[in-house]
């Protein structure tokens, strides 16, 4: 039984065009439809929209993150940009030295990849959750 997913753009990103807020929209069903179990959190982790994978009983892990800067939306994946497999080159280490494990990418564009970003997003999924199996 196919369950329709109803979402909202979060107050977090509501600034950004409306083109980057249809892609999070967009991204966030595909995420929702694709992966078992995940845990949508539109305002979670200092108000980032983000999706987490279940861990266990109380713990979860964020795989996909959205950080929305004023004509663009940076997308930070839970993944080392070592394993990334990345043939347009679009994704950059977070500078940030907690984080350097995260890989993340910026749109600005009013047209994109959205299956490419997606196989970016299974990336970071797959191994978030192969660590913990």
């Amino acid at each position: 039984m196919n369950q329709q997913i109803n979402l909202v753009v979060p107050l977090s990103l509501k600034k950004m065009p409306e083109h980057l807020q249809m892609l999070y929209l967009e991204l966030t069903r595909k995420c929702l439809e694709e992966f078992p179990n995940v845990i949508n959190c539109p305002n979670t982790d200092k108000n980032f929209a983000s999706i987490k994978v279940p861990l266990g009983k109380k713990k979860s892990e964020i795989f996909v993150q959205f950080k929305p800067k004023r004509d663009s939306v940076v997308i930070e994946l839970h993944i080392d940009l070592d394993k990334v497999i990345d043939p347009q080159n679009q994704c950059e280490r977070v500078p940030a030295k907690d984080y350097s494990h995260w890989t993340r990418f910026c749109v600005e564009e009013t047209e994109y990849d959205l299956e490419y970003f997606m196989g970016l997003i299974r990336q970071s999924y797959k191994e978030v959750s192969s660590k913990h199996m």
